[in-house]
This record gives structure tokens, sequence and C-alpha cells, in this order.
């Protein structure tokens, strides 16, 4: 029984090094997924999830540990949006209103979508809007999707925490999974929802996060229950995860039952290597450049397909540059649009976005005393958002 247990060694203090390793083997995917799409990058989309089970468990962790202090939702949301909103509604500015003042008359017609429907991005509900419409023909902002469906999460989670008692959370987070996993069972036709919205739709999506949060209970309050299942249960989502892959063609396997719960169960099983007594697995997180791009991972994802779109549409409109076979975009298109990701998201980070990190020190929740030593370490564990 005992080899069927993983060990777990965990602490909610201090900044936790393998958890921007965890976040660096998202973004590799994710920007690999987009970037060099094919055959063995194909499943690359699975790095959402981990985003999405990392985040519910930093959030939910969070959560539970300030829930008894004072603005306790109003230093969360305020945290959140000076980490998120920045760079967020930067983007937006220059795609809504820059750009079309700039290049009024040498924006592609298909960029009209994104025009007609920017209410949708502003308000972080476009998630939504792909559910109703689809994708659009450009798919300059799609990948904001995940961005609408965390922000909708942040606004509600935190009241369902601080309204239940911390002993039914756990019941009520399961509860909620079964919600989701019914939710992409329902017919298209009782919404009339686009297929996509079993990927996009905040209620089909809300488990990964979910799972996320069910882990920072379970490793606060029962650390050996979560020791005993997390292989067994992590093992058979990745069973069913690669039995779907297998079975089902092309793309259709993201419409199996449970598929992606599945998947998010496995996410949940990688998450937890940040925390297993294994010292090798740790010391693969620790590696410096996957906890580099975990660092700066927020602006590489919401940089680098606008990047690479770009890239693809000023190529294919340049009489210069003729690069139509797909080998030529792999070596070619993808290695430049991740070299200028980064020096995008190292620019942003650094002369722009720290200047509202430094800020969340109004959102603390302080120590009891003025123990300076409390604060720096309050001040660490909030840098693992």
């Amino acid at each position: 029984m005992n080899q069927f247990t993983l060990k777990l060694s965990y602490s909610s203090h201090g900044h936790i090094s393998e958890l921007d390793g965890i976040r660096g083997l998202a973004i590799v995917m994710v920007m690999f997924y987009h970037c060099f799409p094919g055959y063995l990058t194909g499943l690359g989309w699975v790095g959402v999830d981990l985003f999405f089970v990392l985040s519910g468990f930093l959030i939910t962790g969070i959560l539970l540990d300030s829930k008894s202090k004072n603005k306790y939702y109003f230093n969360f949301i305020g945290r959140r949006i000076l980490r998120i909103f920045p760079i967020y509604y930067l983007v937006l500015f220059i795609i809504f209103i820059l750009v079309p003042i700039v290049l009024k008359y040498k924006i592609p017609h298909h960029f009209s979508f994104y025009m007609q429907h920017q209410g949708w991005f502003w308000s972080y509900c476009q998630n939504w809007l792909y559910t109703l419409e689809g994708f659009p023909e450009n798919h300059l902002l799609v990948h904001f999707w995940s961005l609408a469906v965390e922000e909708q999460f942040y606004l509600i989670w935190p009241l369902i925490i601080f309204a239940i008692p911390n002993r039914h959370i756990l019941k009520i987070s399961i509860l909620l999974c079964i919600v989701a996993f019914t939710f992409r069972l329902l017919p298209l036709s009782w919404f009339n929802f686009k297929p996509v919205y079993r990927y996009m739709a905040t209620i089909s999506r809300m488990d990964a996060l979910l799972i996320g949060g069910i882990i920072a209970q379970l490793i606060r309050n029962d650390l050996k229950l979560l020791e005993k299942i997390a292989l067994p249960v992590g093992t058979i989502g990745l069973i069913i995860f690669i039995l779907g892959v297998m079975v089902a063609r092309s793309d259709s396997f993201m419409q199996l039952p449970g598929f992606y719960t599945a998947v998010d169960l496995f996410m949940g099983l990688v998450l937890l290597t940040s925390f297993s007594q294994i010292k090798r697995i740790r010391r693969i997180l620790r590696n410096p450049i996957l906890t580099f791009l975990g660092k700066y991972s927020y602006g590489l994802y919401v940089y680098h397909y606008i990047i690479y779109i770009l890239m693809i549409y000023t190529i294919r409109h340049s009489s210069i540059f003729h690069f139509s076979s797909y080998l030529q975009r792999v070596l070619i298109i993808g290695p430049i649009t991740i070299g200028l990701t980064i020096i995008a998201s190292l620019l942003s980070y650094h002369l722009f976005e720290v200047h509202f990190l430094k800020m969340k020190v109004y959102f603390q929740n302080k120590p009891d005393n003025k123990d300076t030593s409390e604060r720096k370490i309050r001040s660490a564990k909030y840098q693992n958002e």
C-alpha cells in the first residue's frame, strides 16, 4: 500500500520555488502548442489546465488563511487587480484604441470581429462571447478566454468561502465539480451554444480551479488522506486522458464525458510533485529555466499568441519574406516569436507591471503585531499568487 502513497512536504509560509517551475512547465506547453503547431505539441493546451489547477490551489489557500482577517474580500480583489489588470488592459488599449488610429487603413477585415465585440473583452466576459459565437477567423485574442474564466472565478469563489463554514467547503467544492461535469453533458440546443462551450464556459471549466482548491484544503486539513489518494486518482486521470486521445479522432476527444475532469485530476498530481519528498522531481522544478519562465509566465501568456499572429499576418503580406511551408514556420516563426515574447515580457514586467505590484503592500492582511519578520513571511507568501 505504501508504494501508492505520495509523501508530501508542505509549508504555507515563504516563496515556493517549485511552484514557479510548475508555472514554467505550463507556459512552455502553451507556447509550444501555439507557436509550433503539430502532432508533438498538439496536447500542449493542457498547460492551461495546469494553470487553472495551480491558480485554484493558490487562491483557495490564500482565502482560507485570510478568511478571518479584516477587509478579506477587499484585500484579495485588490491584489488580483494589481497583478492581472495592468497588462491586460494595456493590451486592450493598444489593440482597440491605438491600433485603429495608427493603422486605420491597414487593419485586416476579419479584425472587425474584435472591434464589434470589444465590450466583452473590457468586461472580462470574452469566454462567453466565444461560447455564443464560436472562434473568430482572427485568433489574435482567442487565448484571453482563460483569463476571463479565472477572473470570473476570483469574483465569486471568495464570497463562497467566506459564507460557508470551513467544514463544508470541501463538500461544496466536490458538488461544484459535479455541476461542471454535468454542465458539459447538456445538449447544445438547450442554450444555443457553440461546441466550444465545453472548453471555454466558466461553469464548464470551474472544476479545474476547484480541484486545485480541493488540494489546498486537503493539504492543510488532511495531509495523510491527500498522500493516500493523490497517486491513484492522478494516475486514473492520466489513463482516461490517454485512452480518450487514442480512441477518439482529431479533437473530438475533447467532447468526451469526463475528459476535462480526468485531465485536471492528472494536473493535480503534477502540481503535487512540487511538494513531493522525491528530491529529483523537486530539483527539476527548481531548474533556473523553468523558474525564470514561471516568474514571467503571465506576461508570456498574454503576449505570445498576439506576437505569433501578428508575425504570421506580417509575413503573409510581406514582399520580402515568403514563408509558406510548415517547416519554415516551425524553424523560423516559432523561435522568433518565443524570443520576442520573452523580451516583451521582461520589459513589461520591469518597466510597467512592477510599479503596480509594489502597491500590493496596501492590500495585505496585516499581522496581529508589528513583527517585521512575520510581515516578510506574508509578503513572500503572496509572491506565489
